[in-house]
């Protein structure tokens, strides 16, 4: 999950070669949701690696992270492992973000089949 939010900003990398704010300019962002993800592993959902079984619901996950170093390091240590996984998978599927970016620009919107079909089979279509 923590992969697939951070895809935009991978896919911004390897198209672009630098990502733009719009992959962390908000509290809707990619970043921001793998952020609050990350923590609630570490805090709340019982997958941190520090009293696991100790319920936290952090209200504000900026003053929690910006108080605790050490737990700041372990969210950051595990977005970069999400982003290099996203790299990976988007860069090993290059060709179906290809196809997809170009149907999207020529039809302006696709239903979720057309995508589907994009993601399965690339520009080649079914065979």
């Amino acid at each position: 999950m923590l992969a697939m939010l951070m895809a935009g900003r991978a896919a911004q990398q390897i198209v672009v070669g630098k990502v733009s704010a719009g992959s962390a300019g908000s509290d809707e962002s990619g970043l921001a949701r793998a952020t609050k993800m990350a923590l609630a592993m570490e805090r709340s959902l019982g997958f941190g690696a520090i009293q696991p079984l100790l319920y936290r619901d952090d209200k504000d996950p900026t003053a929690v992270l910006d108080g605790n170093p050490d737990l700041a390091a372990r969210i950051h240590a595990g977005l970069e492992r999400a982003f290099a996984r996203a790299v990976e998978i988007i860069s090993e599927n290059r060709d179906k973000l290809d196809a997809l970016t170009t149907a999207l620009f020529d039809a302006q919107a696709l239903d979720g089949e057309a995508v589907k079909g994009l993601l399965k089979y690339g520009d080649r279509g079914p065979e």
